[in-house]
């Protein structure tokens, strides 16, 4: 359902876990499709899918979700993990009163 509003097709998938790179990271195992992957054959048909990202669970049975993400740092996000935690610190009104 959610693929298919995103115009991803199930055949696309499949053509990212077969020709993708493989990166585990977060518990979970990523398959990026990177320009470098695809075939030149098949660079006219397939060009548009750059980007596309399927993330499976540990063992690549089961996939979690799919998405496209074509940001020039998009494989480096993936590989690194946050040094610190970047979520805002909640601060109580209590804390702010004098």
């Amino acid at each position: 359902m959610r693929m298919s509003q995103r115009g991803i097709s199930t055949a696309d998938v499949e053509y990212v876990l077969v020709h993708g790179t493989r990166i585990r990271s977060g518990g979970v195992l990523h398959v990026y499709l990177r320009r470098k992957d695809i075939p030149a054959p098949e660079q006219a048909r397939w060009s548009q899918r750059e980007g596309l990202q399927v993330r499976m669970d540990k063992e690549g049975v089961v996939v979690i979700t799919v998405f496209q993400n074509r940001s020039k740092n998009a494989l480096g996000d993936i590989r690194r993990k946050a040094k610190w935690d970047r979520r805002p610190e909640y601060v109580s009104q209590s804390d702010l009163m004098y």
